[in-house]
């Protein structure tokens, strides 16, 4: 089975490890963490990627489709913020940002009369709450671990509302970050290195199977 497996995937990119790589990366759940060790794996490749060449695929695939995401997601999750069923979701996670919110708020309320060192310190502490917010959502990308990475970290920029361009560079610092962690992991465990890829597609295609009979569920419940 697995070797079924393996030739469907190499056949499926004309065993091309490089075109692969970016296609995975491009994957959720997958994402740069399971497309580094796919590029070297030499059970799927005639001729495996080098680590320079995996570090490419990647950055190259995990910022394609991060852009792809913050010009999507945006508008979409603009839309969500009117269903019901995401409400209290999203509130929660605005409560999170709210202190940044009230803080801009106040910066640009002209009611509010505020002395000019004391409006330099205001504006100096909304900065720094301004860089924490991208450092986490960096970091947040960064983490090699199921449910984290670019793809929950564009949604919670999307619902937060991010400025877009500074998130687009947070998640870019934290897939850099990702793909050099996961190099080095893979390097290290080389006899290992294709356990790493099936563990991360065990994932996604758990993932796929939970979200197609969730909603399946949920359709019959509407019917009833």
């Amino acid at each position: 089975m697995l070797d079924a497996l393996q030739s469907f995937i190499s056949n499926l990119f004309f065993d091309n490890a490089f075109l692969g790589t970016i296609f995975a990366s491009m994957l959720p759940v997958i994402e740069a963490r399971g497309a580094i060790p796919l590029g070297l794996a030499t059970e799927f490749w005639s001729i495996p990627l080098s680590p320079l060449l995996a570090f490419f695929a990647s950055l190259i695939g995990t910022s394609i489709m991060t852009l792809f995401l913050l010009l999507v997601t945006y508008p979409i999750c603009t839309y969500l913020k009117k269903l019901k069923f995401v409400k209290g979701f999203i509130e929660k996670l605005e409560n999170k940002v709210a202190k940044y919110k009230s803080k801009e708020h106040c910066l640009n309320d002209n009611t509010i009369s505020v002395e000019p060192k004391q409006n330099n310190v205001i504006e100096s502490k909304v900065n720094k709450d301004d860089i924490k917010k991208y450092i986490f959502l960096c970091f947040f990308t960064a983490l090699p671990i199921p449910l984290t990475g670019y793809y929950t970290a564009c949604l919670i920029a999307s619902f937060c509302n991010f400025n877009k361009i500074k998130s687009f560079i947070a998640m870019v610092c934290g897939n850099l970050i990702c793909i050099t962690v996961m190099l080095a992991i893979s390097l290290i465990a080389k006899q290992y290195v294709i356990l790493l890829f099936y563990f991360f597609l065990i994932i996604f295609v758990l993932t796929v199977i939970y979200f197609v009979t969730d909603s399946i569920f949920k359709k019959k419940k509407e019917g009833k």
